[in-house]
């Protein structure tokens, strides 16, 4: 019949996606906490070399225009990991605007496929009840 092609709901078929987004958002922030461990591992190798080369008077590099340059260096690198992880946030935090945005939509439209459904209901009640109706009259017609 006509109900036939309609489902009664998509709330499986909303889990699955809800998952595929969670798992999406995990690799991304995995992603992220990697890009931040190798920029911390990189910043902390800096500052141990920049800590070896001031506890060694008259190393090569050591002058005091070499060490503030590298102290400038150092901070550029982590101003950028501060730009950078507050993108990340940022960006994170956008995102999941968005998939709760999608799952409210969702669940606006299963509302409304389940009230088409209902709707589908009653007119098929009707449209029986209508035959039978029908039917009957016509078998009181067929014996008089």
């Amino acid at each position: 019949g006509i109900g036939g092609r309609f489902r009664p709901s998509g709330k499986a078929g909303d889990g699955q996606l809800m998952k595929k987004v969670a798992s999406r958002l995990s690799d991304f922030e995995a992603q992220m906490n990697d890009q931040m461990q190798r920029l911390t591992s990189d910043l902390d190798r800096k500052a141990s070399a920049m800590a070896t080369l001031s506890r060694t008077p008259g190393a090569p590099g050591a002058a005091p225009e070499d060490l503030a340059n590298d102290i400038n260096a150092l901070k550029y690198d982590l101003g950028e990991m501060k730009d950078m992880l507050t993108g990340a946030k940022s960006d994170t935090a956008h995102v999941k605007r968005i998939v709760l945005a999608c799952e409210r939509d969702m669940e606006d439209f299963t509302a409304a496929m389940d009230a088409v459904n209902v709707d589908l209901d009653e007119m098929r009640a009707r449209v029986d009840s209508t035959h039978s109706i029908i039917t009957s009259r016509q078998r009181v017609e067929a014996t008089v």
